[in-house]
């Protein structure tokens, strides 16, 4: 996932109003975090049933496939589309 967390956080900071990104990268981190757990079981099982030759094959294979995914997910080419939000002005008041 390395590879997508860069691209991930740009189009947080890019498309998420500033007013919710804390919570939406909360989230994101919070998921990302609770898969730690569920990889390492997930890994014990397949070594265990499927060897561990076989277990990391499809860990790689699995790497793989979420590497190549910006490249043929249109969810993906979306990003490219530049997308600015609009900026409120704030008005200075002079002191008195």
């Amino acid at each position: 996932m390395s590879t997508i967390n860069p691209i991930l956080l740009a189009a947080v900071y890019e498309r998420i109003p500033v007013r919710v990104q804390g919570r939406v990268m909360s989230v994101l981190i919070a998921f990302s975090w609770a898969g730690i757990p569920l990889g390492g079981v997930l890994g014990g099982w397949a070594a265990d049933e499927l060897g561990l030759r076989t277990g990391a094959l499809l860990a790689g294979i699995g790497y793989l496939a979420v590497t190549l995914a910006p490249f043929v997910s249109s969810a993906w080419h979306a990003l490219d589309e530049h997308r600015v939000l609009p900026v409120k002005q704030k008005t200075l008041v002079a002191a008195k």
